[in-house]
């Protein structure tokens, strides 16, 4: 009975052993700084975005969600990407009902980078 208990921790330890070692392998790189090369993703340039983004509140159309949408068009278009803005209504029911007696209705308009324009 202990051999096999000690069996078993013995199969354990090679377990534990390359599970910590995944931990380490799966650890996401640093977050590069703002002065990093600009073909690269910077975390530092990206978070001078979200700062400037999230600086007022932009309900959906609002004259300041409208800035917000105009922002993310020229970045992405200052990306070398080619963006399309597109409208659409959208109906459900209200959270909590199944009935469409009475209807949620608003209207959207979704950013949607496309592809990088050869340079």
């Amino acid at each position: 009975m202990r051999a096999g208990r000690l069996l078993g921790l013995l199969a354990l330890l090679p377990l534990g052993a390359l599970a910590a070692l995944s931990v380490g392998v799966l650890q996401p790189p640093a977050p590069a700084p703002v002065d990093a090369p600009g073909d690269e993703f910077s975390a530092g340039r990206a978070f001078e975005h979200v700062q400037q983004l999230a600086a007022e509140a932009h309900v959906t159309g609002s004259p300041a969600n409208e800035r917000v949408r105009q922002h993310l068009v020229d970045t992405l278009d200052g990306l070398g990407l080619q963006t399309r803005v597109q409208d659409a209504v959208g109906t459900e029911p209200p959270a909590g009902s199944s009935s469409w007696r009475m209807l949620l209705v608003a209207t959207s308009r979704t950013l949607r980078p496309g592809r990088q324009l050869r340079r």
